[in-house]
């Protein structure tokens, strides 16, 4: 936009204005005259401010006996902790307690309308004892348009108490000042004596809400309780235990495992050469016994050739004897007579026995085999080591037996033992834990009786000085601006729907000839 148009622009506001003067006044003056009667009728409020440090203390500490685990929490957002401040801060419980301590009326009466109160200035009672009864009238005025409101049901009313704690959240303003842990609490109301009272009665029960909030949730006698009855379980798990080592002989079960374990090692590699050695005692047997049948038992000790062979001399001398007889017997007796018949029976076997008799004869001296002997006794020897071989065998199988079947039942009650020591175990835990959590409870419960928090009243409630609303001066200037801004917009809206030829441009615009000369009304007037 060049400059010509703005100048153009801004001489026909300001033309406009000119022509409409009055109308801009009259609308400039009421609305100036509308903020200094709003200024001048607002009732005072004043302000009482406090501050509150959150500090790292015990509430940030696991120190409630129900919780357990780490005692800090590494990842904690101190902005979380921060808000829930505020929520405690604003919160209902805390309003209706001020309410029901302070009392609803003190919040229901409005002290700018009290007739018996001081002006500031004794020079101007007259005028504030007028400004109250027109600050009465007014809001009885709005009481009456409440009413209305309520009957129509588009409102909803309220008891003293409900509008005094209604009153109180509205007027309480608590936040937190930029990258610090201080909380700001304000409270605003028509009485500075109220406002400050307020603001630390609710600083007064919110450090004991605070307290009661962050208090154990636990009652040292509910921990006290657990604690007895649980270090009872754990007595009790105890004398189990050490009831069934006894019963059962066990001191360590793992070291007599492991002792078991060697000997069985031991009794397995002895078996083993147990079974070597009669594997091997046998197989010497068996040799010796396949030696023994191929060998006689006796062996030729000597041998003589062409002895006197004293056998047959004998024969023969007999067998002459018994011719001798048979000649005899026969010369007295019949050849049928018997003893007769034996001799000569007698002779025939003893001619043939001497037949088969020679002259002379060979001696052979025998006797029994060394070797044999020595044979016979080792094999004796092993069959006895065979037998001791074995029976070593067997009673170091039936010991290892033995120690399996021990082992299986050392096994077993590992099993039993195992139960009852995580019985101790998980007893013995459970009685540390209740029994730290009764310490914490106890600790605990004497910090919340002396009051002690991470909470610290940094600034109590102030008495206020001097009224934070309404703001006289900066209503004034803002009513200013805002009379220049309504008289600018009603005399720019008259301009639009005004339909007359006021300027040359007018004429040139809707008659489309150039003006070659203007006259105003007055110097007509003076011509006629």
């Amino acid at each position: 936009m060049s400059s010509n148009a703005i100048q153009s622009s801004l001489r026909d506001v300001l033309s406009a204005t000119f022509r409409h003067k009055t109308t801009f006044g009259t609308v400039f003056i009421m609305v100036i005259a509308a903020v200094v009667v709003y200024t001048y009728l607002a009732q005072e409020i004043y302000q009482s401010d406090a501050k509150v440090l959150i500090r790292l203390g015990r509430e940030n500490l696991s120190v409630d006996p129900s919780v357990s685990g780490p005692t800090l929490y590494p990842s904690r957002d101190r902005a979380n902790e921060v808000n829930s401040e505020l929520s405690i801060l604003a919160s209902r419980e805390i309003a209706e307690q001020v309410v029901a301590k302070i009392g609803p009326a003190a919040f229901l009466v409005k002290p700018d309308e009290l007739e018996d109160v001081e002006p500031p200035v004794p020079a101007m009672a007259e005028a504030q004892q007028d400004l109250r009864a027109i600050r009465r009238e007014v809001r009885e005025a709005e009481k009456a348009g409440s009413g209305i409101l309520v009957a129509l049901d588009l409102a909803t009313p309220l008891t003293e108490r409900e509008s005094a704690v209604k009153y109180i959240l509205e007027n309480l303003s608590v936040g937190v000042e930029p990258k610090t842990d201080i909380i700001t609490v304000s409270f605003e109301s028509p009485s500075r004596a109220l406002a400050q009272q307020t603001l630390a009665t609710i600083l007064d029960l919110y450090l004991e809400e605070h307290i009661r909030v962050h208090a154990a949730q636990a009652s040292p006698e509910f921990f006290e309780e657990q604690t007895e009855a649980l270090h009872n379980e754990l007595l009790a798990s105890e004398e189990k235990l050490r009831a069934f080592r006894e019963a059962n002989g066990i001191s360590a079960i793992e070291t007599q495992k492991q002792t078991m374990l060697e000997h069985m090692s031991e009794l397995e590699n002895k078996l083993a050469d147990a079974q070597a050695q009669a594997e091997a005692s046998r197989a010497r047997v068996a040799r010796v016994e396949d030696a023994l049948r191929t060998r006689p038992k006796t062996q030729e000790i000597s041998r003589t050739t062409g002895m006197t062979n004293y056998a047959a001399d004998a024969m023969k001398e007999k067998l002459l004897q018994l011719k001798l007889q048979e000649t005899d017997m026969a010369a007295r007796y019949p050849e049928t007579h018997r003893p007769l018949i034996d001799v000569r029976s007698q002779i025939k076997e003893t001619e043939v026995a001497l037949a088969n008799e020679s002259e002379t004869h060979t001696e052979i001296i025998t006797g029994i085999d060394s070797t044999y002997q020595q044979l016979q006794a080792t094999l004796e020897t092993e069959r006895v080591q065979v037998a001791a071989f074995e029976s070593q065998a067997s009673a170091l199988r039936s010991s290892l037996e033995k120690q399996q079947a021990e082992l299986r039942t050392l096994t077993g009650r590992a099993t039993d033992l195992a139960a009852l020591e995580r019985d101790v175990t998980l007893a013995e835990k459970d009685y540390e834990q209740y029994r730290d959590s009764l310490q914490r409870a106890r600790i605990s419960t004497a910090l919340d009786v002396d009051r002690v928090s991470n909470v610290s009243i940094v600034q109590p409630a102030t008495m206020p000085m001097v009224p934070v609303k309404p703001k006289k001066l900066l209503n004034l200037a803002l009513g200013v601006f805002l009379a220049l801004f309504a008289g600018f917009s009603f005399v720019l809206t008259l301009e639009y729907f005004d339909d007359s030829i006021n300027s040359p441009e007018h004429v040139e615009k809707w008659v489309g000839v150039p003006v070659l000369v203007s006259v105003s009304d007055k110097e007509y007037k003076a011509c006629i």
